[in-house]
C-alpha cells in the first residue's frame, strides 16, 4: 500500500505495509546488453561494463493480485533471494522518470524512535541528478495469445489469422534492413499478447522479435490451404519459464 506524504524530510511518498508476495522460481532470463556509469565526464565512447539481464516471469492466475479499489496506490518492488551469499550482488537497472512519483529506496532508520520499526524513504536520482523510474512493467493477462487485430476491424477478435501476422510483419518489416537484433523492446503497449517465445528459449522474453513471428508462422502455416479464412482460435499461452 501507499504511505501517501508530501516528500518534505524523509516523508516522501513511499511503501507502506506488505499486502502481497509472490516468489518466482520459473523465469526467463537473457541478456540484453551493458550498462555504464552515466557520469556526466564520462567519455562518449566509454562502453558499458555491467551486464544486465531482462527477466519474464508469468505469474499463474491463482497467485494474482485483485486490488478492491480502483483509486488506491500501489507500490510495486522486486528482490532477489540467495540461497548462498552471491560473489556479484543482484540489482535493478533504473530508467529515466516517466510516471507519477519518483522510485524510493528504502533502509530502516536504525537512530528512528522506534528503532528498526521505522523506515528511511528517499527518492532515486541517478549521478547526473535525474530522477529515476524502476526497470520493471506490469501486464495483464492475456484473453488471447497472437491476437492482436480483428479482420474487419483494430480491434482483437478473439481469433488468430493473417490480420495479426500481417501486424506483425508491419511493427518488425522496418527493422530488416538494419543490423540485428530484429525487435522492439520493450512490448509495446497492446501488443502484450504478441510476445510469443523468447529469442533463446521457448519463454517470453519481454520483447516483440523474430521468435516471435517464428511462433505465429508455425501455428497458421498448417492452416494454409486447409483453412478457407487462415485462421484458428487462440494460440496455446507459452511457458513461463526457461
Amino acid at each position: 500500500m501507499d504511505a501517501n506524504c508530501d516528500c518534505s524530510g524523509n516523508s516522501c511518498s513511499h511503501p507502506n505495509s506488505i499486502i502481497w508476495e509472490y516468489h518466482a522460481y520459473d523465469y526467463a532470463e537473457v541478456l540484453v546488453g551493458y550498462d555504464k556509469y552515466p557520469h556526466p565526464n564520462d567519455p562518449p565512447v566509454d562502453p558499458g561494463r555491467e551486464p544486465v539481464f531482462r527477466y519474464s516471469v508469468r505469474i499463474p492466475q491463482g497467485d494474482w493480485f485483485y486490488q478492491d479499489e480502483p483509486n488506491n496506490v500501489f507500490w510495486f518492488g522486486v528482490v532477489a533471494v540467495y540461497e548462498n551469499d552471491p560473489n556479484y550482488e543482484w540489482g535493478w537497472t533504473n530508467h529515466k522518470h516517466v510516471y507519477n512519483d519518483d522510485a524510493v529506496e528504502g533502509y530502516p532508520d536504525w537512530f528512528g524512535p522506534e528503532e528498526d520499526s521505522m523506515w528511511y524513504w528517499a527518492p532515486l536520482y541517478d549521478q547526473t541528478g535525474m530522477s529515476e523510474d524502476m526497470s520493471f512493467i506490469l501486464f495483464n493477462g492475456c484473453p488471447c495469445w497472437g491476437d492482436i487485430v480483428g479482420s474487419t476491424s483494430p480491434a482483437p477478435d478473439g481469433i488468430v489469422n493473417t490480420a495479426d501476422l500481417g501486424a506483425m510483419l508491419g511493427l518488425l518489416g522496418p527493422l530488416f534492413g538494419s543490423s540485428p537484433p530484429y525487435e522492439v523492446c520493450p512490448v509495446p503497449t497492446g501488443w502484450e499478447c504478441m510476445d510469443l517465445a523468447g529469442s533463446t528459449s521457448p519463454a517470453p522474453d519481454g520483447c516483440i522479435n523474430t521468435a516471435d513471428l517464428g511462433a505465429m508462422l508455425g501455428y497458421l502455416g498448417p492452416l494454409f490451404g486447409s483453412t478457407p479464412a487462415y485462421q484458428g482460435p487462440c494460440m496455446p499461452a507459452p511457458p513461463s519459464g526457461p
